[in-house]
């Protein structure tokens, strides 16, 4: 009880940061992550009309993810904490004559029904919970995926800067003091062995895994990050 209280509350001043730097316009990206534009490129079912090709991104922020896959003709849909945030994309959707449902909800649960989608993808926005949480999402996005769909995961590692020099909290989160990560609220950086364990209790079989590391020379910080492609 006490932790759920405690997450609650965590959960709360997340929004209420990220609310604060969409309102500045903070964070509100244009283009989409290289990553993921690799990701939906590759893994989507070529001999499936795209149109027909259902797609969910966990925490769509500025829509600039879905807002890539809607102009290459994918069904969209996305799922986000910040109220302001969906505003800002379906705005912008609307201006540029795209659609997508984009939702303000939880990711677990999510009020899809299953078996639904071929695609999802999240760019570090499940690094935002803890790992019970996380693990939660995980397999929500497990019972949304159709039979042989495709999960893009991609958290921070646990080699950051702002990892390394951060707190560890009781809720599992590190409260971040330094590094590039400064100002995004706690977060939960991930090792290999987590990953693995909740990849094995969600279901998931990983298709591909990768752990880079970018060392930014004059202020001698590391970026860490993975990326995660599993299969159901």
């Amino acid at each position: 009880f006490k932790i759920n209280n405690i997450c609650q509350k965590e959960s709360l001043m997340l929004q209420k940061i990220w609310d604060e730097k969409y309102s500045a316009g903070d964070s509100l990206n244009r283009y989409p992550w290289d990553k993921i534009v690799s990701f939906v490129c590759r893994y989507h079912n070529r001999e499936k009309p795209r149109n027909e090709t259902r797609i969910l991104e966990l925490g769509f922020g500025s829509g600039c993810n879905l807002w890539f896959c809607a102009r290459e003709g994918f069904d969209c849909y996305g799922v986000e904490g910040s109220a302001i945030a969906v505003e800002h994309a379906k705005s912008w959707f609307k201006h540029d004559g795209l659609k997508a449902d984009l939702r303000i909800g939880d990711f677990s649960p999510l009020d899809f029904e299953s078996d639904y989608f071929d695609i999802a993808f999240d760019r570090c926005s499940l690094t935002c919970v803890n790992f019970d949480n996380c693990l939660s999402s995980f397999k929500e996005v497990y019972r949304v995926l159709k039979k042989g769909g495709y999960f893009f995961f991609n958290p921070y590692g646990s080699e950051h800067t702002s990892c390394k020099e951060g707190k560890i909290e009781e809720t599992g989160l590190t409260r971040i003091t330094s590094g590039s990560l400064v100002g995004v609220g706690d977060l939960k950086f991930y090792d290999r062995n987590e990953i693995e364990s909740l990849v094995k209790e969600a279901g998931f079989q990983i298709k591909y895994i990768k752990h880079t590391e970018e060392i930014e020379i004059l202020s001698n910080q590391n970026h860490s990050e993975w990326q995660v492609v599993l299969k159901k």
